[in-house]
């Protein structure tokens, strides 16, 4: 690795239901401040049509294609997942030499859990590629139900785990895993630290917030969201992470390293 790396995060865009002003400021960012490393930390897919609260309601995705002409679901399957699958390659056509990685979030194996109990002869052909083409666009990718992975400078990354009624809940998941730790999830942004004086040792963690519209139709879960929109940036000095929060203000603007950006 070399002495100095510009690395970016971003997650929770719960697309279709996302914010399409806050994406756009991020793409403007990342194109003008050039990471060698993004890490994508889940549920950029909602995936409402497969979640259990849609289960037996008119938005599951069974009773959508009961309306469509072709009883086959595979191009029904597909075409739900453009907008996610049309955000990675837009990520990576503008980034064409980055690392990019994708730590995918409970909301985006939704599908998976769901062909499996409803129609599990598709079982083997709904995919990761299938749905977003990753393989193709030359972005790895982690399922959620792996473990966090080691990325750089002792950095691991995940979509996370532990939630929180109140503040950061990436604090929950350094604590039990025993590592530095970016993630999403929880839609809440920030960067906490937890001290090992005797032991000479500092975890970190972060949240990455969100770009998602808290007040779509898909994410009516809550009346009153309390998360933080905007995403993540590190330096990577010399084998030192310095990780910072990037919020994006009401009137769609962040500063990154000194320079306005405005959406």
């Amino acid at each position: 690795m070399a002495d100095t790396l510009k690395w970016l995060f971003v997650g929770d865009l719960q697309m279709p239901y996302h914010d399409k002003r806050a994406l756009d400021l991020f793409m403007k960012v990342a194109k003008a401040w050039r990471p060698q490393a993004i890490d994508v930390v889940g549920d950029i897919d909602d995936q409402l049509e497969y979640s259990s609260f849609s289960d037996g309601t008119t938005d599951e995705f069974f009773n959508q294609l009961k309306k469509q002409e072709d009883d086959d679901p595979l191009p029904f399957i597909r075409k739900n997942a453009d907008a996610a699958k049309s955000f990675y390659a837009d990520l990576r056509a503008q980034h064409k030499k980055a690392d990019i990685h994708a730590s995918l979030g409970n909301h985006d194996i939704r599908i998976f859990k769901y062909i499996d109990k409803k129609s599990p002869d598709y079982k083997e052909l709904v995919t990761p590629e299938f749905l977003w083409g990753l393989d193709n666009v030359g972005i790895t990718y982690r399922m959620y139900h792996e473990p966090p992975m080691e990325r750089f400078a002792g950095i691991h990354v995940h979509h996370g785990k532990t939630t929180s009624a109140a503040g950061l809940a990436v604090r929950g998941d350094i604590e039990t895993y025993n590592i530095s730790l970016v993630r999403g999830h929880d839609h809440r942004g920030g960067v906490v630290y937890k001290s090992y004086p005797i032991a000479k040792q500092t975890l970190v963690g972060m949240g990455t917030g969100h770009l998602c519209d808290e007040w779509a139709y898909g994410l009516n879960y809550t009346e009153n969201p309390q998360w933080e929109k905007g995403f993540g940036i590190a330096h990577v000095e010399n084998d030192t992470p310095h990780l910072q929060f990037i919020p994006i203000t009401n009137d769609y603007t962040c500063i990154v390293d000194g320079k306005l950006f405005a959406g």
